[in-house]
């Protein structure tokens, strides 16, 4: 069961870690971040920081993790639907 639960941080524990990115990449430069973004757990925060390593420019960085949110939220957003139908299915089957 533990494979398929998702272990997230709390709010308070991201605005932290992404506040103290900010202020490493402010006092050492963005470059600095590159072996920590490498480090990181969650793929979104990953990808954001190595986009901002790599020299992306702000706003494209924007629109890409902006695009990102909206893939992932389509894609769980069709999920419930595929769950409910397979119940409704063993029940008329009597599973």
């Amino acid at each position: 069961m533990t494979a398929f639960v998702e272990k997230s941080q709390t709010l308070e524990a991201i605005i932290e870690e992404v506040i103290g990115y900010a202020s490493k990449a402010r006092k050492s430069g963005i470059v600095s971040l590159e072996q920590d973004a490498n480090r990181v757990q969650d793929p979104f925060l990953r990808k954001a920081l190595n986009l901002a390593v790599d020299g992306t420019d702000l706003q494209e960085i924007r629109k890409m993790m902006e695009l990102e949110m909206t893939v992932e939220s389509s894609r769980w957003r069709g999920r419930p639907k595929c769950s409910k139908r397979r119940g409704a299915t063993r029940r008329r089957w009597g599973s």
